[in-house]
């Protein structure tokens, strides 16, 4: 088994089993919906990306079907990302984007560290920079749609004019 099937398969157990040990029973709904919604983020990242020849897959794990790489893009990010959205903290804006930046930040190194030292992906037209600051979009646009997604109701809306 090659170095990088090997990291693949490793990311599967990982990721499996953080979500069966730290997806806690009151959020999984939250988990849910956070890690679909970065995954459609992820999808039209990686769409443009590979369309503009910005980065290419050169060992994927559906050769045939898409010059995708599949577990990373919508295991591994989506994942991280759903993560980062139910552990938020509440609070000031310090702790919120130290929180984001504690999640962004090693993530980003992770690419990289993918991108340099495997075949799994290979940065032709892309960088460290473009990458963290791509993570940062789709969290912190993730995190606004599963807030907008799971706010309370107003019940009773008054419309102009009534008094």
């Amino acid at each position: 088994m090659t170095l990088e099937r090997t990291i693949l398969l490793f990311a599967w157990v990982i990721g499996l089993a953080t979500i069966a040990f730290f997806v806690t029973r009151p959020k999984p709904h939250r988990f849910i919906l956070a890690y679909m919604m970065c995954g459609s983020l992820v999808w039209i990242k990686v769409a443009h990306h590979v369309y503009f020849n910005m980065v290419i897959f050169p060992v994927r794990e559906f050769p045939n079907a898409t010059n995708f790489g599949f577990t990373p893009q919508y295991m591994l990010y989506p994942l991280i990302c759903s993560l980062y959205i139910i552990s938020e903290p509440q609070g000031s804006w310090l702790r919120r984007v130290l929180h984001l930046l504690l999640f962004t930040v090693p993530l980003t190194f992770l690419h990289t560290a993918l991108a340099f030292f495997t075949d799994l992906m290979e940065f032709v037209r892309y960088n460290a920079l473009t990458a963290w600051l791509y993570f940062i979009t789709v969290f912190v646009t993730t995190n606004g749609l599963v807030r907008w997604f799971f706010r309370e109701p107003v019940l009773f809306l008054k419309r102009r004019g009534d008094d």
